[in-house]
């Protein structure tokens, strides 16, 4: 999908109403992009937009997939944003501030990190203090993959839609902003614990999207092979993300997992594109060919975990409205 083609598979979401412009055309315009585009990251999206009105959460943020009934959910307070009646918003291991205040506007949270410094979020689902794997840094992917989840059954999860809304104040190094999960803590590398997906948005000029896969041998995390996606986010606006992760498969001969990134630019918190996706399973060889931590070449992570993170480098953003819900789409994993 061409990044100038975003705009067609925009849906609006009201409180209790999702609006296409016209599904059937929708449908036909999206298999129709699936079969015409080479890339390896979309040559395997076989999951269409969602058609059916989903609502919204009581932050006023519309949803794209149905709730998992009594699953997850967790939204950021608007008077103490590090607290929350089902999980705890924590300063991750890169301690760069010590602080959180209202920006000028009031309309978004800031940190006093100092200019240029990593800001790093974990969100503990459950409110557990780090959720390690089963075994730790000896983690063991084959058996995680068989037991469908890493640290606690009633804690992990693996379907999800994680929101946040964020402001670039200027351009970012690196890849910009990051959503990453479900994952676990690691103390550092190399640990079999250092394994996850995430989406990294970069606002501003040369602005991208792009999802990886963290690995304990992986230097950097391992980029998507269908490589990034454009879209322009200008700098000093208010624009959402969603990431989507949910489980298709946990079959030990086929896993698989999706991915999607769907993006509100209008600040409106309603009108959401999907503007990047990919299925990660045997054969898409993502990640590294060598097997490890009791796993197979090109690991398939479909298994369910019990953090989030949040982070971004090298630049000043502001941001509001994040949460995170377990959902139920349509051909995943019921865990």
């Amino acid at each position: 999908m061409k990044a100038v083609d975003v705009v067609l598979v925009t849906v609006v979401l009201g409180v209790g109403a999702l609006t296409f412009i016209k599904r059937d055309v929708l449908f036909k315009y999206l298999n129709k992009q699936s079969a015409s585009n080479s890339s390896p990251s979309d040559s395997n999206d076989s999951t269409p937009a969602p058609t059916t009105p989903q609502g919204a959460g009581s932050d006023g943020v519309g949803w794209i997939y149905p709730s998992k009934p009594n699953g997850y959910l967790w939204y950021m307070s608007q008077s103490k944003p590090l607290e929350g009646d089902s999980g705890t918003l924590a300063i991750g291991r890169a301690i760069t501030w010590s602080a959180i205040n209202k920006s000028s506007d009031g309309k978004m949270w800031k940190t006093n990190a100092k200019p240029g410094a990593t800001v790093k979020f974990n969100l503990n689902l459950g409110k557990q203090a780090q959720g390690d794997a089963i075994g730790g840094c000896k983690m063991d992917y084959g058996q995680s993959l068989s037991r469908g989840y890493t640290y606690k059954t009633n804690v992990d999860v693996g379907n999800i839609e994680f929101t946040a809304f964020f402001r670039a104040n200027n351009a970012c190094s690196s890849d910009g902003v990051f959503l990453r999960g479900p994952c676990n803590h690691h103390p550092g590398s190399p640990c079999c614990q250092e394994y996850d997906y995430d989406v990294r948005i970069k606002p501003g000029p040369g602005g991208y999207v792009v999802f990886t896969k963290d690995h304990p041998d992986a230097a950097n995390n391992f980029k998507d092979p269908g490589g990034k996606k454009s879209v322009n986010i200008p700098l000093n606006q208010v624009f959402g993300v969603k990431y989507i992760h949910m489980v298709k498969s946990r079959d030990p001969k086929n896993p698989r997992v999706r991915l999607e990134c769907w993006l509100n630019l209008n600040g409106d918190k309603k009108t959401w594109s999907l503007v990047h996706s990919v299925e990660d399973y045997n054969g898409y060889n993502w990640g590294n060919p060598k097997a490890s931590c009791g796993g197979t070449p090109y690991q398939v992570g479909a298994w369910r975990s019990p953090r989030m993170v949040v982070k971004w480098y090298g630049c000043s953003v502001d941001f509001n409205w994040w949460s995170m819900r377990e959902i139920a789409p349509s051909g995943a994993v019921t865990f």
